[in-house]
């Protein structure tokens, strides 16, 4: 119903936030697949808002990553998880269960820092295994590679498998 009533005065664009949650299975692959459909038929861009990486990738062009409010990567749908390059993305993708592989996490330690007072620089930095100093200085610069934007002082090396990074977070645990 929320769908119908946000498309009644045919807008260009529908932001979609968190869509499908406390829905089940059934019903969650029904609407996402409308709105698949809705945006193809009616030429609809659509902000896709939703704590399910996997299927912000599946919906998306393009995904942004945000941690504590702030724009940490944005990347061609096809670019993460893979070529993702900010730390907090890989450690999402790799947070989230697949039905064919196991779950095999980057794993996070370090207090989650408070959104409303966060931390000095980089706001992922408290949790981060690559963080040091510089981090804490400053937030970093929008780097660009071709369409792939990045803020880390310290970004994830292009090509680095998860299960590199996850050896990497161990070590600095």
């Amino acid at each position: 119903m929320a769908i119908a009533r946000a498309l009644a005065l045919r807008p260009r664009l529908l932001v979609a936030d968190e869509p499908t949650s406390a829905l089940d299975v059934s019903v969650r692959a029904q609407i996402l697949n409308l709105l698949l459909d809705l945006r193809s038929r009616l030429g609809l861009a659509m902000v896709f808002v939703s704590h399910d990486i996997k299927t912000v990738r599946r919906m998306s062009d393009r995904v942004v990553t945000m941690y504590l409010g702030r724009i940490v990567e944005e990347a061609a749908a096809d670019a993460v998880p893979a070529r993702a390059r900010h730390p907090y993305t890989r450690a999402l993708f790799s947070a989230a269960p697949g039905l064919l592989s196991p779950i095999d996490p980057i794993p996070l330690e370090g207090p989650v820092p408070s959104a409303t007072r966060p931390p000095s620089g980089c706001p992922f930095r408290t949790r981060c295994w690559r963080a040091d100093d510089a981090c804490a200085a400053e937030m970093p610069a929008p780097h660009r590679d071709g369409g792939h934007l990045f803020r880390c002082h310290h970004p994830v090396p292009k090509g680095a498998t998860d299960l590199e990074l996850i050896d990497q977070a161990q070590e600095r645990s």
